[in-house]
C-alpha cells in the first residue's frame, strides 16, 4: 500500500471514531492539543501523514489501542489487546 493510500485509510478510521465519539473536529482537536486544521486535515480528502505521537493523544482520547487505526489496512487483520473488550 502506498502512503496516500495508508494516510487515507487511518484518516477514515480517524473520522468513524470521532463521529463515533460525537465529538466535532473542534472538540476533537480540544481534546487531543491539535489544532483544528489539523484534524480537518488528517481526515481530508488529501491527508497529509500522520504521526506516531498525534496517533497516540488520538487512541487515548478514542480511549482504544493503537493498532485500531492499522486494523485492516495492514496485514495485521485483529488488534491485539490484552483483554477481551471490543473496540468497535
Amino acid at each position: 500500500m502506498d502512503n496516500k493510500k495508508l494516510n487515507k485509510a487511518v484518516g477514515e478510521k480517524i473520522r468513524s471514531y470521532r463521529r463515533k465519539t460525537g465529538y466535532s473536529q473542534e472538540k476533537l482537536a480540544e481534546l487531543t492539543d491539535l489544532s483544528p486544521q489539523h484534524v480537518q486535515r488528517l481526515e481530508g480528502k488529501k491527508p497529509s501523514g500522520v504521526t506516531l505521537f498525534t496517533l497516540l493523544k488520538l487512541a487515548a482520547v478514542f480511549q482504544v489501542p493503537l493498532c485500531v487505526f492499522l486494523e485492516g489496512i495492514t496485514n495485521d487483520k485483529k488488534c491485539r489487546v490484552h483483554d477481551s473488550r471490543k473496540y468497535h
